[in-house]
């Protein structure tokens, strides 16, 4: 009987130990920053924004760490002009998001986050904002320094409500499999695919 015991406890020993090993591989691999594929953050009738995630895993412990995103997003939508018989503007805006939290690497492919909502932060500068003309009716676009700042204002109230949305779901990276400067995983069964940037 003790026998038994014995070789039971050995064996789930065992099992910790491999488990440790294999998450503390997995934290020495994503260790970096990595880069996303442009993702469509929102399709509305008013308009298409999109953004590019940078994430910088910097890793404190053998199998944990602090975690910063940088979202680079752009903004393309359609603004009234004052003759209604022109067709509207479109209009390109330029931002940046970003957040910051921790993360841990639970097993060989499971990396757990934990995302500090205090932290998020948007950045989208009025001067960057650009109208063009109608190709149609060639009606003239409103200079930058007509455009209201509250449109801007309007802007960045909605680039952070979508990007609260999109910090908040990151609790969990799901079959992670590094190979190559390339990160495959899955968030809520949605696959992305991101690279590893290599510092010059």
């Amino acid at each position: 009987m003790k026998k038994i015991a014995f070789a039971f406890l050995a064996a789930v020993s065992l099992m910790a130990q491999t488990s440790c090993d294999s998450a503390s591989k997995l934290a020495e691999d994503i260790d970096g920053s990595w880069s996303s594929a442009p993702e469509m953050l929102a399709n509305t009738p008013d308009g298409l924004i999109t953004g590019v995630d940078n994430f910088v895993f910097s890793k404190t412990e053998s199998t944990s760490g602090t975690l910063m995103i940088a979202t680079m997003i752009s903004v393309n939508r359609e603004i009234p002009v004052d003759d209604e018989s022109t067709d509207p503007v479109s209009l390109t805006a330029s931002a940046k998001a970003t957040v910051q939290g921790t993360w841990i690497a639970a097993d060989d492919d499971e990396i757990r986050l934990v995302i500090d909502p205090a932290s998020i932060k948007v950045e989208i500068d009025p001067e960057g904002i650009v109208a063009v003309p109608s190709l149609i009716t060639e009606v003239d676009a409103p200079t930058t320094d007509s455009i209201p700042p509250a449109l801007a204002a309007a802007l960045k109230k909605e680039i952070l409500k979508v990007m609260t949305a999109k910090y908040i779901g990151l609790s969990q990276m799901d079959d992670v499999e590094i190979k190559d400067g390339r990160m495959k995983y899955e968030v809520e069964n949605t696959h992305y695919i991101m690279s590893l940037q290599t510092q010059d």
